[in-house]
């Protein structure tokens, strides 16, 4: 396993859509204009859509959302958040945007997609994406509220671990806890795990072990960690003994 592309820290340069966070009370989303504010329910189901979007065609993009979000709504569902990203280090996700999407249940959004008004709409999506989408779909154990920030950068992680690879993770943090506390950078912050879903009716392309989502201050300081000696000769190899897979993107909120 490549070094540079193990950067997990356990425990679109082209896509800017404010409306992916609609400041409404009462789906518990909110957005300044310095930050976004949500709400990750344990009550709610997340779908992860992973995407190339065409740059000639985001005008097609933006129109499809404004045109999904009164039909979604219909079906229990919302755009949730998006994410621009800044560098891949993932095999299977060579992507410029992640987009999470938030609904009752899997089966509300396959309501959606045979809504009539919807398959009017469709084309405007299926000519702004480049390449073939992947759907991850989770869940959260709890309510937890993150304050996105458009300064900071945001690690979408995807990992599988080896079997019994939950007790070596364990070992890694006792290591790599005080060595990421003094590196000479920021603590990067890990915000959440989500867990995927057992049965997201035949949507999920992927469904990893863990799902997460680690707040840096910069991608310098990311390298900075995986370039110290000690970390890279103490808690590097005690984590590659823990994974299977790994697909890390870094990632900007999208933020208008």
């Amino acid at each position: 396993m490549n070094l540079k592309k193990i950067n997990f820290t356990l425990c679109l340069a082209i896509l800017s859509i404010g409306t992916f966070a609609q400041n409404n009370d009462e789906v518990k989303t909110s957005m300044r204009p310095n930050s976004l504010k949500v709400t990750f329910q344990s009550d709610k189901f997340y779908e992860f859509a992973y995407a190339n979007v065409n740059p000639k065609k985001v005008e097609s993009l933006r129109e499809y959302i404004k045109r999904v979000i009164p039909l979604a709504a219909m079906y229990g569902g919302k755009p949730f958040a998006s994410f621009s990203v800044v560098r891949s280090e993932s095999d299977k996700f060579q992507v410029n945007t992640v987009a999470i999407f938030e609904w009752d249940s899997p089966q509300s959004r396959l309501n959606l997609l045979e809504d009539k008004d919807y398959l009017k709409i469709k084309y405007l999506r299926d000519i702004a994406i480049q390449t073939e989408m992947q759907f991850g779909w989770f869940r959260v154990n709890a309510d937890t509220p993150i304050e996105f920030n458009p300064q900071k950068i945001y690690e979408i992680g995807t990992a599988n671990l080896v079997k019994d690879g939950g007790k070596t993770l364990q070992v890694y943090n006792q290591i790599a806890e005080p060595i990421k506390r003094s590196y000479g950078g920021d603590y990067p912050e890990f915000k959440i795990v989500f867990q995927s879903i057992e049965d997201s009716k035949g949507q999920a392309t992927f469904s990893p072990h863990m799902q997460f989502i680690v707040e840096w201050r910069s991608l310098e300081d990311k390298d900075k960690l995986f370039a110290n000696e000690e970390f890279k000769t103490k808690a590097v190899p005690v984590l590659m003994k823990a994974i299977d897979t790994f697909e890390p993107v870094f990632t900007k909120v999208d933020i208008q």
